[in-house]
């Protein structure tokens, strides 16, 4: 359920998103929540956030509770999935078809908006 509005005007699913959300708008990146990606497998995935910037395209996915085995699960599925499509974490320069960015809450919670800054100062608008 969409229950977080945003800077932007939308409402998104957690409050991490709306942080993420709100330092892109306010970074004046354009983004898509929760656009379809449509796989050629015929599944389609929903990234967190879509960013098309300087010719490439980031898929970006904020994980939450990671100490929960069946998220955990989730996140390596979807992680499978991204790589099977050919979009790789930027940490390996990303694929030919995207980049994935994660980021995670920490272990207790909360979110360090620092890194999430640094995250779109270096890969969103060095480009």
């Amino acid at each position: 359920m969409r229950v977080h509005l945003t800077h932007r005007g939308e409402f998104v699913r957690r409050k991490s998103e709306a942080i993420i959300a709100n330092t892109l708008y306010g970074r004046g990146i354009n983004y898509r929540y929760e656009q379809p990606l449509s796989l050629l497998d015929g599944q389609t995935l929903y990234p967190d956030f879509t960013v098309i910037t300087g010719g490439r395209k980031f898929y970006w996915e904020h994980l939450m509770a990671l100490a929960k085995p069946e998220y955990r699960e989730r996140c390596q599925f979807l992680r499978a999935k991204y790589r099977s499509a050919g979009i790789m974490p930027w940490q390996e320069g990303g694929g030919p078809n995207g980049i994935l960015i994660e980021t995670q809450d920490k272990p207790a919670g909360g979110l360090n908006i620092g890194m999430i800054d640094v995250l779109i100062k270096e890969l969103l608008l060095r480009l």
